[in-house]
């Protein structure tokens, strides 16, 4: 719990606002943590990308490596979409 407190307060003062201000919101309400590990595949090309899904949650923390492939699906207020991919920070 105390990581997810201190999450949402680096988050906070991030935007400029109070340290407390995303746990006031009750942005911590249910908090809790999911971890997902998907091992390496040494055969590349028996891969397969995971179904359509959203993170349905307040915040999303990935840690990725050096192989890339992880997308977004980007829709516009027309309904255009586009598949965006994601930048290692």
């Amino acid at each position: 719990m105390q990581l997810g407190y201190s999450m949402l307060g680096l988050l906070s003062e991030g935007f400029d606002l109070d340290r407390c201000h995303l746990k006031s919101m009750d942005c911590a309400e249910g908090l809790g943590v999911l971890s997902l590990y998907y091992p390496a595949c040494p055969q590349l090309e028996l891969t397969i990308c995971t179904n359509k899904h959203s993170d349905n949650d307040f915040h999303t923390v990935l840690l990725q490596d050096h192989i890339k492939g992880l997308q977004v699906q980007f829709t516009r207020i027309n309904g255009l979409m586009f598949l965006l991919d994601v930048v290692v920070l």
